[in-house]
């Protein structure tokens, strides 16, 4: 990529998924190659701002700052430190979306509501996922440790959702369900047989998935490496729309019922 479209598509990144993380950067916008001078380039322009070793003290995350929103011509906003919980929920999707078999693109408010109108809660995080053979908008839930609550959400996410009028067809077309978050690989592989046994699948497209809080985040990295010739250093296909939403995608999801 050239050095200004290098710099827009991570400023455009990280306006939407909300965290820059180098390593999850440097997978998916740069063949697996470092990204940090070009974070430290982009920071000197205040068009982001880092957090050093805020990560186990030891990895750092940045955030689009005013400059880089004004660069893309989006709403501004100064960017400040997350807390504890909200930067766990940020770094948990964007492993979610870039670093497992399938590539999901999270969603913009304007988008969601393109596709739903006010059906579908903005308050939550959404992702668009093609690994159901077709576009399907995915509400993001990431679960703690027992498995009666995560249970509970899910029950109550059907419920919820099967009372409103408009995502309730969504929901039994399999164009909107949801995705459930667990911090490491064993809590993964406990919701799966969790949800298994109560027949969640037959009732809503639901999609469980790894996605590392700030305490299991190491744990993932060194296992991703190890399974880096699998998955390759860099995934070219989600370089090609890190601004801007298929228009198609959002279309077959839209005009669905």
């Amino acid at each position: 990529m050239s050095k200004v479209h290098d710099i827009e598509a991570i400023l455009w990144y990280a306006y939407r998924q909300g965290l820059i993380l180098p390593a999850i950067v440097s997978h998916l916008l740069n063949d697996g190659k470092a990204v940090d001078s070009k974070l430290r380039d982009l920071e000197g322009k205040q068009a982001i701002r880092q957090w050093n070793r805020e990560i186990q003290s030891r990895y750092s995350y940045g955030l689009i700052d005013t400059a880089g929103c004004n660069r893309l011509g989006v709403q501004a906003s100064k960017a400040t430190q997350l807390t504890p919980t909200r930067l766990d929920q940020r770094i948990g999707l964007a492993w979610f979306c870039a670093m497992e078999a399938y590539h999901r693109q999270v969603l913009l408010a304007s988008e969601l509501r393109s596709c739903f109108g006010t059906s579908a809660n903005n308050k939550h995080r959404h992702v668009l996922s093609n690994e159901f053979g077709c576009p399907v908008v995915l509400r993001v839930y990431h679960a703690g440790s027992t498995q009666r609550a995560a249970r509970d959400h899910v029950t109550s996410f059907l419920s919820e959702h099967r009372r409103k009028d408009g995502i309730a067809t969504e929901l039994d077309n399999g164009r909107y369900g949801l995705a459930v978050l667990g911090s490491n690989k064993v809590r993964v592989a406990e919701l799966r047989e969790e949800f298994e046994q109560v027949g969640f699948s037959g009732q809503l497209r639901i999609v469980v998935g790894l996605g590392p809080t700030a305490e299991t985040y190491s744990d993932a990295l060194a296992e991703s490496r190890v399974g880096a010739t699998r998955m390759g250093a860099g995934n070219g296909a989600c370089q090609t729309a890190v601004n801007a939403m298929p228009a198609n995608e959002l279309r077959s999801v839209s005009e669905v019922g």
